[in-house]
């Protein structure tokens, strides 16, 4: 199959043994170049152009016989094919991509033989979607957050009586005697952590969220027409509204609670943390601590009306007080429930079962212990604290702690 054979040849340009330029062809044109017209190319490369030449030329001789002469027969076909074009646009493609993968991850795909790679090339560019998902839910401007809570709170009030129907008896009479504000923050995050069948309690439907859609901003509703997918619409817009809950009903993180969530994470997650930019690891690193914040307290955000599709959340749970059981070694499903698996705090990654981490910018990994960059170093991990820190009671409850 050509394109698998493509696959090959991308993996050995990646490698800097570019059959092409040691052949001195032109890239795949319909015609192979002739030897005068090679001659002329060459003559005009710079010096730099004609080691970097020299050297791939010496790796491509290193090749066995064999090798070469499939290598020659793999360019040949493609140059001539009818699709040259279409096909030297894959290879292209593939290259780019494959050369701004984190190492790691590249790693695990060009590990694969041909008839497998194409599988886990798919996998990680849906790993990849669900990371830019992410990113784009941590950028929404202060209007866009305003517009959507607003709608979230429409939809609560709209719904509240269906909501309450579905409750305990005491735990219904217990949420009527609230105040209006803050019986709607409860039904809020409830909303977002009832663990239900699909299909059971009130879930936005697609007027409804063809209401929400007018009131953002206009780069807001550009970033949405891009998608296609009507699916993937909708995961971007639960992200929105994940990111709007955190920013509108928990306190402001301090920098202090951030490097204490990070000397607690593994080594794969710190990889992962460290292979970003730094708004992006500060972005990931909030929702890791209002992640573990939220499971802690019992108001996790993974399931419910906005939850992924399919109740699942958005990676495993250590085993907790209240799990009953101690994880399996092997990070699956212990007796108790989900395993740690391999993401600690929060779970695993947007849509990585192996985080795709690589080396820090400096290309060292920190010590155990140092903050992450931008950060002043945080206790080290003796010290750090193994519960985040507790809510501050209000001046009604100091008061009557005092008496």
């Amino acid at each position: 199959m050509l394109l698998s054979r493509l696959l090959t040849w991308s993996v050995l340009v990646l490698a800097g043994c570019s059959l092409a330029s040691v052949l001195l062809v032109s890239p795949l044109h319909a015609e192979i170049e002739s030897e005068a017209s090679r001659r002329v190319r060459l003559e005009k490369m710079s010096a730099e152009e004609k080691e970097t030449l020299a050297q791939k030329k010496e790796r491509f001789d290193a090749l066995g016989k064999e090798e070469q002469q499939r290598l020659r027969d793999l360019h040949e076909a493609v140059a001539t094919s009818d699709k040259s074009g279409e096909l030297t646009g894959v290879m292209d493609r593939y290259y780019a991509w494959l050369k701004n993968l984190p190492a790691n991850v590249r790693r695990d795909v060009l590990a694969l033989p041909e008839d497998q790679r194409i599988a886990k090339i798919k996998e990680v560019l849906r790993e990849q979607e669900s990371q830019r998902f992410r990113q784009m839910a941590g950028q929404l401007p202060q209007s866009d957050v305003d517009a959507i809570f607003a709608w979230l709170e429409q939809f609560i009030e709209e719904n509240q009586s269906r909501f309450m129907e579905r409750m305990p008896s005491e735990f219904r009479t217990q949420m009527e005697e609230l105040p209006a504000a803050e019986r709607r923050r409860r039904l809020l995050f409830m909303a977002m952590s009832i663990r239900r069948p699909p299909g059971e309690g009130p879930m936005p439907s697609k007027e409804d969220f063809e209401k929400l859609v007018p009131t953002l901003s206009t780069a807001t509703r550009a970033s949405l027409d891009k998608i296609k997918s009507s699916d993937d619409k909708q995961q971007l817009v639960r992200e929105w509204i994940r990111a709007t809950m955190i920013s509108k009903t928990v306190p402001p993180i301090t920098d202090e609670q951030l490097q204490a969530t990070y000397a607690e994470l593994k080594e794969d997650q710190r990889e992962y943390l460290e292979s970003l930019d730094s708004d992006a690891m500060r972005r990931e690193l909030t929702r890791i601590y209002y992640t573990e914040m939220m499971r802690r307290r019992g108001e996790g955000f993974s399931r419910g009306p906005f939850g992924p599709p399919g109740g699942r959340e958005d990676g495993p749970r250590g085993p907790g007080p209240d799990r009953g059981g101690p994880p399996r070694s092997d990070g699956g499903r212990g007796d108790g429930g989900r395993g740690d698996g391999p993401g600690g705090l929060g779970g695993r990654f947007p849509g990585n079962r192996n985080p795709p981490g690589a080396k820090g910018p400096s290309g060292e990994r920190p010590p155990f212990g140092e903050g992450p960059p931008g950060f002043p170093p945080p206790n080290k991990p003796e010290d750090a604290p193994q519960e985040l820190p507790p809510r501050k009671p209000t001046a009604d409850e100091a008061d009557k702690s005092a008496e």
